[in-house]
């Protein structure tokens, strides 16, 4: 009976909750009120809407998109318009779930035919491959037309310095030239036709490598971590080591010691951290990997690895043991940290479409290899590193370098150079023959 009487005040309770605080309720929750907005703003700029019962955190949407907010009060909201919308009314709702009222209609103010324009058309048309074209409002194109293809294009996906589209594999022409519709009505039309070729995703000629950062201008980009300089130093050349022709002048080192008591293996290090000043296309290579050039001297060494693009970061502990070992037999004890090398200089090579990261910011939800790479983050810490057997190299079972049941190791040594995209694994001698 007890129990029947408590179910009996949850259901009078929900009742009451769902009837006080539903939306036929009497309690007058506060309505934003939209008094006036920026007018004539072109679209992708900022609008100020100002008005009452702003109540944060606010939501804009204009035609079904959410619009980013730059600055909100409870009578002064900022906000960035969508590059590509229909005209619609805004709306503004407050944290309490309540929408303005006033039809505020707003239409879309889009550049002049002229300032849509390309600066680099492709060199050639690839059957199945991404064709991109740069310049500036690209993602106020429309359509691509190749020949009698035409290729419809939603701009919200693409960005504004750069147009891809993925190029139909059944085109029947030989070679055709490039017409861009644009929002405005306008076309652009590519002064000469291209070729287009067949593409044979098990036999192709791997582009360069982009060598992203090589340290040859002298600067380590190095973040201090949690550790005193006395017992965690990066430097240039600081490695006991012997230096390789792919070398050059200068190499990264960050040793570190008695990583013990107040510091653990989970200890931030520091970082090797690098914002591209133009960003690495992932969409040009047939198959990107994370290439670089490693030394562990007589210990060990490991990192996260953290991937701007846009506005989403991605991360995780960087383990590239279940990529394709076919290239290098010590890829497999890249398992929990990196290989120790024993003193020799090794090329690791990751499949990025393989690697496994977490989000780490802006709805991150995996790397995006027919996007761009704006910014990259060694994040060095010791991890299963404080489990190695000292002195412990190629043994035949790579898990037999460990020993789980004591932390025994309390040094960090690494050695990187040459961290570059590549087109496909990469070795100290380059691109292997197959």
């Amino acid at each position: 009976m007890r129990y029947l009487y408590f179910l009996f005040l949850l259901l009078v309770f929900a009742s009451c909750s769902n009837e006080q605080y539903g939306e036929h309720s009497d309690v007058n929750y506060p309505i934003p009120t939209v008094i006036s907005i920026t007018e004539d703003v072109a679209v992708g700029e900022q609008i100020t809407i100002k008005g009452t019962n702003f109540i944060t955190p606010n939501s804009v949407s204009l035609d079904g998109i959410s619009l980013k907010i730059v600055s909100e009060s409870e009578t002064e909201i900022v906000a960035i318009l969508p590059r590509i919308f229909n005209t619609a009314s805004l709306v503004v709702k407050n944290a309490l779930g309540r929408a303005n009222e006033e039809e505020l209609l707003i239409k879309p103010i889009y550049p002049a035919s002229e300032e849509i324009c390309v600066s680099e058309w492709p060199n050639e048309i690839t059957k199945g491959r991404p064709l991109i074209i740069r310049g500036t409002n690209m993602d106020l194109v429309t359509s691509v037309a190749l020949g009698s293809t035409t290729i419809e294009v939603d701009g919200l996906t693409q960005q504004q310095e750069r147009l891809l589209v993925l190029v139909p594999d059944d085109l029947s022409e030989t070679s055709s030239d490039i017409v861009l519709r644009t929002i405005v009505g306008s076309t652009i039309q590519s002064s000469g036709s291209f070729e287009i070729k067949d593409y044979d995703p098990n036999n192709w000629e791997p582009i360069s490598p982009n060598v992203i950062l090589d340290f040859e201008d002298g600067d380590l980009h190095y973040v201090s971590g949690d550790m005193p300089n006395s017992l965690c130093e990066a430097k240039l050349n600081g490695g006991e080591i012997d230096k390789i022709e792919a070398n050059k002048d200068n190499y990264f080192s960050l040793y570190a010691k008695d990583i013990m008591g107040t510091y653990s293996m989970w200890s931030y290090l520091g970082s090797i951290k690098y914002v591209l000043d133009r960003p690495v296309d992932l969409a040009e290579f047939h198959d990107p990997y994370i290439s670089f050039l490693w030394n562990s001297d007589d210990n060990i060494g490991s990192f996260q690895l953290s991937v701007t693009q846009g506005t989403k970061v991605g991360g995780g502990t960087f383990n590239p043991g279940i990529t394709d070992r076919t290239y290098d037999e010590n890829a497999k004890y890249d398992l929990y940290t990196l290989r120790p090398t024993n003193k020799q200089w090794h090329c690791v090579t990751a499949r990025l479409k393989d690697l496994v990261v977490e989000n780490w910011g802006g709805d991150f939800k995996g790397i995006d290899i027919l996007g761009q790479i704006n910014a990259i983050e060694f994040v060095f810490k010791q991890i299963n590193g404080a489990y190695w057997i000292q002195g412990a190299y190629g043994t035949e079972n790579p898990e037999d370098i460990y020993d789980y049941s004591v932390q025994g190791n309390h040094l960090f040594k690494a050695n990187i150079d040459n961290i570059m995209i590549t087109d496909g694994p990469y070795t100290l001698n380059g691109y292997p023959e197959n």
